[in-house]
């Protein structure tokens, strides 16, 4: 994840990364980055706020919406 920021230098501060499966969301949470879960995927037994996901994406076009929401919770005051 760092070295494909860095490559297109991105900051965390303005970095999301989307996950649809639980272990991926906790170690995004744990790195320190904005985590978006979306509720399709390979795990329905277990949901992306089960992880800590900020938000939950019903679907792509829900994704372009909740960029800012999420962001604005790591960044904001």
């Amino acid at each position: 994840m760092f070295q494909a920021m860095g490559a297109v230098g991105a900051e965390p501060e303005v970095t999301v990364v989307f996950e649809d499966m639980v272990f991926d969301i906790e170690m995004v949470r744990a790195a320190g980055f904005a985590t978006l879960g979306v509720a399709w995927g390979c795990h329905p037994d277990q949901t992306p706020s089960d992880a800590g996901a900020q938000a939950i994406a019903t679907d792509s076009l829900h994704l372009h919406d909740l960029i800012p929401e999420v962001l604005g919770r790591m960044v904001g005051p």
